[in-house]
């Protein structure tokens, strides 16, 4: 059976209990998991949605550090990170983000994390955004009361902290990875 990695990322992180996972990586989707009935949120690639993900953290921190050279905002702390990974040329930016990849975008994102551990406001806005989109996509899967929330790929974990409370409370590790959730669909087919 050829499936994409929705199914086999929710049932890796999940095993056999039912839940929700937001897997934030280059990309992003959430998506829950009720017996055999999966349901998905997002996933629709950078250019119409992947909100979350490293690709949109790094287009949109490009696309503010452009507001700050426009002089819409402060340039300061992220916005200065980027202009010197550019050698301080708007057009540089403008360059990349013409040819850049996803995964190109992504490369950007730890930059963001970066910045906003060390409370830059730009960044901070930034990882709140994502956190807003998380909490809404969470909320449209309709969690039941102590259903847990995992948080995979390369940057879902970096969210949590910027979740409300409640949705917070609700964060549990992933039990496994996709290639184990692939492994344990597979062996329920025999």
């Amino acid at each position: 059976v050829v499936s994409d990695d929705r199914p086999t990322t929710l049932t890796g992180a999940l095993g056999d209990n039912d839940g929700i996972v937001a897997a934030i990586g280059t990309g992003s989707f959430l998506g829950s998991k009720r017996g055999d009935v999966y349901r998905f949120v997002g996933g629709w690639g950078l250019v119409l949605s992947d909100e979350a993900s490293a690709a949109w953290l790094g287009r949109t921190a490009l696309a503010e550090t452009l507001l700050a050279e426009d002089g819409m905002r402060p340039i300061a702390g992220l916005a200065t990170s980027i202009f010197a990974r550019f050698d301080g040329k708007a057009n540089a930016i403008i360059d990349f983000a013409a040819q850049a990849t996803p995964a190109d975008f992504g490369t950007l994102s730890p930059l963001v994390t970066q910045a906003a551990a060390s409370g830059d406001v730009l960044a901070v806005d930034l990882m709140g955004r994502g956190a807003d989109y998380i909490e809404r996509a969470f909320a449209v899967l309709k969690p039941r009361p102590h259903e847990n929330l995992c948080l995979t790929g390369g940057l879902g974990p970096d969210y949590a902290m910027y979740l409300s409370p409640a949705t917070r409370a609700c964060v549990r590790p992933a039990l496994g990875s996709a290639l184990d959730g692939a492994l344990m669909l597979a062996r329920r087919m025999t």
